[in-house]
């Protein structure tokens, strides 16, 4: 593995650190079972999160409940001690919550 991936949510920012997943790799693949890959945090985050290895990882797990259903689990870890990871987290709870009901809305209309 090892690929490299990149998403900008802010791409007109002239540090391309900020608000991105900027040199991050995906460290495994099964397909259709998983992904795995590499996370860092946004602009606000980006001290402590980016800049320590290994980077926080996510994995996402594929179950196929039935034909056309399929259960995505998402699994974000790597989190360290301390007041601002415990924030970072918190921050991406909410994040991915919301990401997957934006996601839920565009596939069921």
């Amino acid at each position: 593995m090892g690929w490299r991936y990149e998403f900008y949510w802010t791409p007109v920012d002239p540090d391309r650190t900020n608000n991105s997943t900027h040199g991050c790799k995906i460290s495994a693949f099964d397909k259709p079972h998983f992904l795995n890959f590499e996370w860092r945090g946004n602009a606000e985050q980006k001290e402590y999160m980016n800049n320590v290895r290994p980077l926080t990882n996510v994995t996402v797990l594929f179950n196929e409940l039935e034909p056309g259903k399929t259960k995505v689990t998402l699994l974000h870890t790597g989190w360290r001690q301390g007041e601002d990871w415990d924030m970072a987290r918190q921050y991406f709870i909410s994040a991915w919550s919301g990401a997957f009901r934006q996601l839920e809305s565009m596939i069921n209309g």
